[in-house]
């Protein structure tokens, strides 16, 4: 089994995560547990463990009351078929300790840097620096690049429409994540596990990184079927950039003559019906100039234009009441009880991107689902403009 979550805390300390069985609740028994020290900085923690148990399990979270709090979420346990890896085969450390740059051969097969990106023995190390490298299986092997595109838009929720920035929030208190969180989500990624680095989460002012997105590649066809897709990163004036910090994302399919579509997790998608023209070409979706698929794909203020924030729950379609409604995750994540509670998380139910789930008062999080589906009409809904 694989077990994930997120881990945050305004403290050192440790907590023991794990699962136990519905015939292990009477007594001290667990199926699995492990030690898991935390911080001030967000831990996104992915744990593996066997179990010969047929019941009901759950997760479980426990630390002794005098031990420091902590905050989790985007907790995920399910079923893995795994083999084992002897990790010394899969993972290698080059270090140079010389003045000057060394060269390392790699071993025979596929090998990626940190990044995710495929590299061809051998590898230069800079002066005093070092290179963890990491064995590549499957389909991963032998991808390269073959095209690229830049893209530029802007984000509802957070959206400072007086300035025509998008706040940070979620980096200054150090909620993005390190490693991109679309995989978790079952989003079927090129770069899956790319990570960012703390020199680009520690870039202020409109160069500063908002949150994760992802930019997708339509065929032009019938269909418009997916030709790709990749996490990047966000920044506050809507310039997205590879996760290395490059300014336009590589794809392993050629990008020219597809169709650009722009994600994240809780705005609605939007798509340009222009196809990409050139290699690097940089598709501006904040310009009413570029034509969006759709009917009123896209919020609209002034001269800029933002995602529609409030998709909360996934399914494509922004709902204020009724089943599968984007208000209530926020209602129960604060609790229902006390729906003046706050939360601070990484979480979807944090619509306009402070860090902080709000379900009443200023700033909260309620407000920008009922603008978006309509605002005078609570029963009204918004679906997402895709083909």
């Amino acid at each position: 089994y694989r077990l994930r979550f997120s881990v945050q805390s305004n403290i050192h300390g440790i907590m023991r995560a794990g699962a136990k069985g519905a015939t292990q609740f009477a007594g001290p028994e667990v199926i699995y547990e492990r030690n898991i020290p935390f911080d001030t900085q967000r831990r996104d923690m992915e744990v593996y463990f066997q179990s010969g148990l047929t019941d009901q399990a759950v997760t479980q979270f426990t630390n002794s009351v005098s031990e420091p709090q902590y905050w989790i979420d985007n907790v995920d346990i399910r079923r893995v078929a795994v083999q084992a890896i002897v990790p010394t085969q899969e993972h290698l450390l080059y270090a140079n300790e010389l003045a000057n740059p060394q060269t390392f051969m790699l071993p025979a097969g596929c090998w990626a840097d940190l990044n995710g990106t495929l590299l061809s023995s051998p590898v230069t190390v800079q002066p005093f620096s070092s290179m963890v490298v990491y064995h590549v299986t499957g389909s991963g092997c032998g991808v390269t690049q073959s095209g690229s595109v830049g893209a530029k838009f802007f984000l509802g929720g957070p959206m400072n429409w007086g300035t025509g920035l998008m706040r940070a929030d979620l980096r200054t208190v150090s909620l993005i994540p390190t490693t991109e969180p679309y995989t978790a989500m079952e989003i079927v990624l090129e770069n899956a596990g790319a990570t960012v680095s703390s020199a680009l989460l520690q870039t202020t002012g409109p160069q500063a990184i908002v949150d994760w997105v992802v930019l997708e590649l339509r065929n032009n066809d019938a269909g418009y079927t997916v030709a790709g897709r990749r996490a990047a990163l966000l920044r506050a004036n809507g310039d997205v950039i590879a996760s290395d910090g490059s300014a336009v994302v590589p794809f392993s399919v050629s990008t020219t003559g597809k169709y650009l579509v722009v994600r994240h997790r809780n705005h609605l998608s939007a798509m340009a019906t222009t196809p990409i023209a050139s290699n690097g070409q940089t598709i501006n979706m904040t310009l009413g100039t570029t034509a969006m698929y759709g009917s009123t794909p896209v919020q609209v203020i002034g001269s800029e234009r933002a995602l529609w924030p409030g998709e909360v729950v996934g399914e494509g379609t922004v709902r204020y009441t009724g089943s599968s409604n984007d208000r209530d995750p926020l209602l129960a994540l604060v609790n229902a009880n006390v729906p003046t509670n706050t939360v601070q998380a990484y979480s979807n139910s944090d619509v306009n991107l402070d860090g902080w789930v709000k379900y009443v008062g200023s700033g909260n999080d309620r407000d920008f689902i009922l603008t978006t589906v309509g605002g005078s009409v609570p029963t009204a809904t918004r679906a997402v403009q895709l083909p």
